[in-house]
């Protein structure tokens, strides 16, 4: 039947911009031309409740942002070991 025929799409481009628009065209030409595995990721912060005015932008809450942001950038995954690791999981 027609529902075993479905596809569903998550793609906001393909699901919001109109099929054969100019910036379509060009969004699949950049991920022809530059395939990458990169997804972004956004990190919210707000500053401690003890921080004198919640300033997010002092000196202090900046250098606690970097050490977070450094942490974060030192983490190391062996994708190999993670496969195989997988591997010994029941469907």
């Amino acid at each position: 039947g027609g529902m075993a025929m479905q596809k569903s799409e998550s793609d906001p481009a393909k699901l919001w911009v109109p099929t054969g628009s100019v910036a379509l065209e060009h969004s699949e030409y950049a991920k022809d031309t530059w395939p990458s595995d990169v997804a972004l990721t956004y990190m919210l912060v707000s500053p401690r409740d003890s921080a004198p005015g919640k300033n997010i932008l002092t000196a202090e809450n900046l250098q606690s942002m970097l050490r977070v942001y450094n942490e974060v950038l030192s983490i190391k995954v062996d994708g190999s070991k993670v496969v195989e690791d997988s591997k010994s999981i029941a469907d």
